[in-house]
């Protein structure tokens, strides 16, 4: 029922391929109608050349879909919501720079929606709105871009294809389809429009490099955007490649420990075990509080729970060894002789009288 009479691009994929091909200006064949239905888009903008898969489930948008079935025309202007919430649409509530697109494809779905695929012809702005209920329609008139001259056209094209492959070389699920696309583009218009229908951007941005008249300055926009994105692909890119080298290391590590536990396990030599029964009989020499005697058991069934390889492990016998190093219950006798402290002061350090006067002056008063 889509299928376009007497044109030169009867099947979907004729018309990408000549998108593809053309080195210049997009020359699709123009429409001889003075007023199109037109389909608001939700967060989406369509660009001249690209064919784009869309859900239609409004049901204004089926209305309109049902009156061009009905004409047999595939013709519609495609343009975006300036509000993606709103459920209603106006003619103040769409932009009027749009595209004229061509159904390629429509499909029932067992929702009871339609899905279609469309892809631009050409850039259009939208004149006057004919028809506001059930659906908009409105008059238009033609659009065309600007283009820059042939060696201009020609650097773009290749800055935007180079940064474009690299961009895609860093995406984690890379389409094969992708690269060979973009290596076979031909025609700045269609590079521009492909890049700027998929880079991620806010529906604001694309809509205003839908807007620019100067193909040159579309195409520098997309290769800032493009330029931008490939920055935070090649950062995450970066950042994932020490994690994982990071993550590499660990599991290498623990492996390698586990199997040296293994075998000291299977020879009865277990580091840690000596290590605990080292502290334990140590303890056992102790005459402390039970206080003391309470936090060196706890740490000890702590210590037994960590694995030797943890941070935590040596942080736990930090604390044990410095537990069996106080000396619980060990007093000594003071001897408050001045004379000697001042020999002995005298005899390991020479000079600091004054300190040595004030060390000797807080004795006196102990």
């Amino acid at each position: 029922m889509w299928k376009e009479e007497n044109a030169p691009f009867g099947e979907e994929f004729d018309t990408l391929a000549y998108a593809v091909r053309e080195p210049g200006p997009l020359r699709f064949p123009l429409v001889e109608l003075e007023q199109l239905s037109v389909l608001p888009l939700r967060n989406t903008t369509l660009f001249p050349g690209v064919i784009l898969p869309i859900s239609v489930a409004r049901p204004s948008s089926l209305q309109l879909l049902d009156e061009l079935k009905a004409e047999r025309n595939p013709y519609l202007a495609i343009t975006a919501q300036k509000d993606p919430n709103a459920e209603e649409v106006s003619p103040d509530t769409v932009y009027t720079t749009a595209t004229l697109a061509k159904i390629l494809r429509a499909q029932p779905t067992p929702e009871g929606h339609v899905a279609l695929l469309i892809q631009g012809r050409h850039r259009i702005r939208l004149t006057e709105f004919v028809q506001t209920t059930p659906f908009l329609k409105a008059k238009f008139v033609y659009a065309p871009e600007a283009l820059p001259d042939e060696p201009h056209q020609k650097a773009l094209l290749l800055a935007l294809r180079e940064n474009a492959l690299k961009a895609l070389e860093l995406l984690p699920d890379r389409p094969q389809e992708a690269k060979t696309l973009l290596q076979n583009i031909q025609g700045l218009p269609f590079m521009t429009n492909f890049l700027a229908n998929n880079l991620p951007m806010e529906l604001p941005e694309r809509q205003a490099l839908l807007e620019m008249d100067d193909m040159a300055a579309r195409a520098e926009k997309v290769l800032a955007q493009l330029q931008s994105q490939l920055n935070v692909l090649e950062i995450t890119e970066e950042v994932l490649n020490r994690v994982r080298s990071t993550l590499e290391q660990q599991q290498r590590d623990y492996i390698l420990r586990q199997q040296i536990k293994a075998i000291q396990d299977e020879l009865g030599e277990s580091p840690e075990q000596s290590d605990i029964a080292r502290y334990q009989q140590k303890a056992q020499q102790k005459k402390w509080p039970a206080e003391a005697q309470q936090a060196f058991e706890r740490e000890i069934a702590r210590l037994e729970r960590i694995p030797p390889f943890s941070p935590e492990y040596g942080v736990a016998t930090a604390y044990i060894e410095w537990l069996l190093d106080l000396p619980w219950q060990t007093y000594s006798r003071d001897r408050f002789d001045l004379k000697r402290a001042r020999a002995i002061l005298d005899r390991d350090h020479y000079g600091m009288e004054k300190v040595k006067k004030r060390i000797l002056e807080y004795l006196a008063v102990l």
